[in-house]
């Protein structure tokens, strides 16, 4: 059975609320079905409206009485959307800020406040609800760019915490934001299971903050989410005091990243991972420029050059990645992440709880990011996993399991350093490629879904 989760340009679910609760009530215009990878009725999930058909590999023009006016509201029902409660607050002090996504279109009123968005704190759903979800965002993205995840897993029974980082941020601002976000909640909330998460480097963050709260006595986590986790080596992975030579790096890795940190975590931890660069070619990454060249040794020489790249002076081919380049970013192999965050050679602890790895054709952020990200990973991997952990439903892990060896589609837009996917604005959660004005050119990749338990 093949699945094809191709990005479509409908409407989140509370792009969708605003939309139909404005003040001058608008008529809803439906758009008829240029492209569809499948049966008319389903194109809203599939490469419809995305791309001209002469991009979309020949597939037929819809048929038939059908439309893509279908959006993440049409598949629940409205009134889910509307209950949908955001909130915004600051790590200055407990008060709430601002809150409810202030305004009837739902845009978001940002304080006076000139650092108040490295300092926000948001909040999915109720802190009536039974289980905790904290995020670590990746590198530089911000909440938004995840928010229909995170709003579809507080709609299924988790209160869900992501807070900003600053743009300049520390390792130590990264990892404590989280802790000082469960230290808050647990004053908000009586929680069953306390569950943290996080995309690239916010994953191995997501291990830290658990560690510094079983440290701390503050609160035991119950289960780990890392998607797509960089794990570089001087920076942050257990025992990387031992692999930097700098000072403020050894410092970090000492406190937050010590060799023993994984014997401590009892909760089991997810990776997903990406191969959709693997399967195609390293030429393929949006950061094909940044990472195909490395610097060259004290020598100045290169043992090889690739002739798929050139240089320029000082440097060498990157051939490890050029071999490998996973989900299109570096230091994301699979096996490679699995092993160092969950069953780490000795000297260092694995993980006491175990591991679950969901391999499959995403692409480092666009797997990850948007109402994409939720169909990609959200859907079959993230939300089962942790809705067993919150449940002891073990039925809903095995429906995950049951998706090994599944053929799976994968889709990314070529834009450089994946910017199509930054905020259209930094009032609401739109991705540019949701833009009609957007043209960039989609690709694919296929390979079938692994998941393995160790």
């Amino acid at each position: 059975m093949a699945a094809s989760f191709a990005p479509s340009r409908t409407e989140s679910c509370w792009r969708q609320w605003a939309r139909l609760h404005r003040p001058v009530p608008r008529r809803r215009r439906r758009r008829s079905c240029r492209c569809c990878s499948v049966e008319p009725s389903s194109c809203m999930t599939h490469a419809c409206e995305t791309q001209p058909c002469s991009e979309n590999m020949g597939r037929p023009r819809c048929r038939g009485a059908s439309s893509c006016a279908h959006d993440e509201c049409s598949r629940q029902p409205l009134h889910r959307c509307e209950r949908q409660s955001v909130h915004l607050y600051a790590f200055r002090g407990e008060g709430v800020r601002w809150a409810n996504l202030a305004g009837r279109d739902r845009r978001v009123q940002w304080p006076n406040a000139p650092d108040f968005k490295n300092d926000a704190l948001w909040a999915f759903g109720s802190p009536a609800a039974s289980s905790l979800y904290v995020w670590s965002v990746g590198t530089h993205p911000m909440c938004l760019q995840y928010a229909d995840t995170l709003i579809e897993l507080a709609a299924s029974g988790f209160w869900v915490l992501c807070p900003a980082i600053s743009h300049d941020f520390s390792i130590a601002e990264w990892v404590l934001k989280s802790v000082v976000a469960v230290d808050w909640a647990l004053a908000k909330g009586k929680f069953s299971k306390i569950m943290l998460g996080g995309h690239s480097g916010g994953g191995p963050v997501a291990l830290s903050s658990g560690y510094i709260l079983s440290q701390r006595k503050v609160a035991e986590v119950s289960g780990f989410v890392l998607q797509h986790p960089g794990a570089v080596s001087f920076v942050n992975v257990p025992g990387c005091a031992s692999h930097t030579n700098n000072a403020e790096n050894k410092a970090y890795c000492d406190q937050f990243f010590p060799a023993n940190m994984l014997g401590s975590l009892k909760g089991p931890i997810l990776i997903t991972c990406g191969t959709f660069c693997q399967v195609t070619k390293a030429e393929n990454s949006n950061f094909f420029n940044s990472f195909s060249c490395s610097k060259a040794d004290s020598s100045g020489a290169c043992q090889s050059q690739s002739g798929a790249v050139t240089c320029k002076e000082g440097y060498c081919a990157n051939e490890p990645w050029l071999e490998n380049p996973s989900d299109c970013m570096t230091d994301t192999v699979c096996e490679d992440v699995f092993d160092t965050f969950v069953h780490p050679k000795p000297p260092f602890s694995p993980a006491l709880g175990g591991g679950t790895l969901y391999k499959h054709c995403g692409e480092h952020e666009f797997s990850v990011m948007g109402p994409y990200g939720w169909q990609q990973e959200g859907v079959p991997a993230v939300q089962p996993f942790l809705q067993t952990i919150a449940t002891g439903d073990q039925g809903k892990m095995a429906v995950m399991k049951s998706r090994g060896g599944v053929e799976e589609t994968c889709w990314m837009q070529k834009s450089p350093e994946d910017s199509s996917l930054e905020l259209a604005s930094m009032q609401e959660a739109t991705m540019k490629y949701m833009s009609q004005n957007q043209r960039s050119h989609w690709i694919n990749a296929t390979s079938k879904v692994q998941v393995s338990v160790a």
